[in-house]
């Protein structure tokens, strides 16, 4: 099962790497970071200096960002694979009056769900959305990188998919 499990995951990394850089974006796929767990296929999708996913204290997504998730999404909808999303921010505290940085990177995990429901993949697919905040930093040494400020997308195992 193992075996398996990475085999899938490596496969779902070649095929959206491979998609990315064929539909002309070019250096988008300089904002994935792909990593098998136990849990499945994380897909982080990471801010870059100067190229965010998302504009300071903004949960509507970038074009880039939109760009990202079609793909994923076009992935996504060849398997029969739950998803689970999570929202990051870095540790700069984001301050609009009562909406901080658990806000922000809820609402921007909810962004990335509703595009991913935008290019096809059903409700019913969606595990789970979590804003996690500056709690689970990618770049735990320089929690102000922007690489902390990013979505997590996981594309389940297959094997320990959940009844619906």
């Amino acid at each position: 099962a193992e075996a398996r499990a990475m085999a899938e995951a490596e496969h779902l990394t070649q095929s959206i790497t491979e998609r990315v850089r064929q539909a002309d974006h070019q250096g988008l796929d300089r904002h994935l970071i792909f990593r098998a767990t136990e849990e499945g296929l994380r897909i982080e999708v990471v801010d870059r200096d100067g190229a965010p996913m998302f504009e300071s204290g903004v949960t509507a997504a970038t074009p880039r960002m939109q760009a990202l998730v079609q793909v994923i999404a076009e992935v996504v909808r060849e398997t029969g694979n739950r998803v689970a999303l999570t929202g990051h921010t870095d540790a700069i505290p984001f301050t609009g009056g009562r909406y901080g940085n658990w806000e922000l990177s809820t609402d921007r995990a909810h962004s990335a769900r509703h595009l991913l429901e935008r290019h096809g993949v059903g409700r019913a697919r969606i595990q789970r959305v979590e804003g996690l905040a500056d709690t689970v930093p990618l770049i735990a040494d320089d929690p102000a990188d922007p690489r902390n400020r990013r979505i997590g997308i996981v594309i389940l195992r297959g094997d320990r998919q959940p009844p619906r």
